[in-house]
């Protein structure tokens, strides 16, 4: 219950930095061609730095076993969002079933998962969270890219293992397996860097929903399809996956089943209209995914984490 309510609080917090975003917007302050360098800054930069803070802790052996149990979890939950997106989406022809896929099978756990398992299992969960995002990274740039350009994009192993938050995985990875802690003015630079990671997404996001027409939206019912496949059916999937491995007596394994319920209940990557405007696909569409799902999982996270309370013992 006490982690259902810390993410429901942090859910709200978010809503309303994702309200200044849309105020900002519609008084004219801000445009959409904030969102490309902000989404990049948080890309390349804000995210990375984020992922190397979380390593920065003394080893610990049991919580490193513990971190390799929450990045095999997250290379099957991952496989399970996306097969579950491949399965619901397959009519042919369909111009849209690539971006439907992508929004189904990836979450925004970067830019929303993290500040919610900060808040709720503190950097101990963000250390593990970094398992999935590494997982979920090299289906992005494997399979995520292929679906969103209906097949155009060639498979580059190099780019799915070589990106923003596997390098800074990397990184992060040597210095607390040589147990090194980098000098105070660094750490302070990388702790004052990984802050700005939830005030930037959110306002990003309030950008998207900003430019969101209700009237629209009653065009696109594979939109509300992609918001119920991405957030209700892939984490009651993985709800039930988490409560037969505690059933299992793997020391602290509920930790991990946590962050990576966490993290497949949070709305579609914001990455899905990023994907979209860069292989030429209908990222206007995309938008309206992302904007729709965030919305919705105002609601659905608490529900879904309160519902883990009586299956998961964490």
């Amino acid at each position: 219950m006490e982690i259902a309510l810390a993410v429901s609080g942090q859910v709200v917090v978010m809503v309303i930095i994702a309200v200044c975003g849309i105020l900002l917007k519609k008084t004219g302050k801000i445009s959409d061609a904030l969102t490309t360098p902000l989404s990049n800054i948080l890309l390349y930069l804000v995210s990375p730095m984020l992922i190397i803070n979380s390593f920065l802790r003394p080893f610990d052996a049991a919580e490193f076993r513990l971190f390799l149990y929450a990045f095999a979890l997250g290379v099957v939950v991952q496989g399970i969002c996306v097969l579950t997106g491949t399965l619901i989406f397959r009519q042919k022809g369909d111009p849209l079933n690539g971006i439907n896929r992508y929004g189904t099978g990836y979450s925004n756990a970067g830019f929303i998962g993290i500040p919610l398992v900060q808040a709720s299992l503190g950097s101990t969960g963000v250390f593990l969270l970094v398992g999935f995002l590494a997982a979920s990274g090299i289906f992005m740039w494997t399979n995520g890219a292929k679906e969103v350009s209906n097949g155009r994009y060639k498979i580059n192993l190099k780019k799915a293992l070589i990106n923003p938050s596997n390098i800074g995985a990397a990184i992060g990875f040597l210095l607390y397996i040589c147990r090194f802690t980098p000098p105070t003015v660094f750490t302070g630079a990388i702790q004052n860097i990984a802050n700005l990671n939830t005030a930037s997404s959110m306002l990003i996001i309030g950008i998207l929903i900003s430019n969101v027409k209700p009237k629209e939206l009653v065009k696109n019912r594979e939109v509300f399809q992609v918001a119920v496949a991405r957030l209700l059916l892939c984490p009651l999937l993985i709800l039930g996956l988490g409560w037969l491995l505690c059933q299992t007596g793997i020391d602290n394994i509920e930790f991990a089943v946590m962050v990576n319920l966490i993290a497949s209940s949070t709305p579609s990557a914001v990455a899905t209209a990023m994907f979209a405007n860069i292989f030429g696909a209908d990222d206007v569409y995309a938008g309206k995914i992302v904007a729709v799902t965030t919305i919705c999982s105002v609601i659905t996270i608490p529900a879904v984490l309160f519902l883990s309370t009586f299956l998961i013992p964490v």
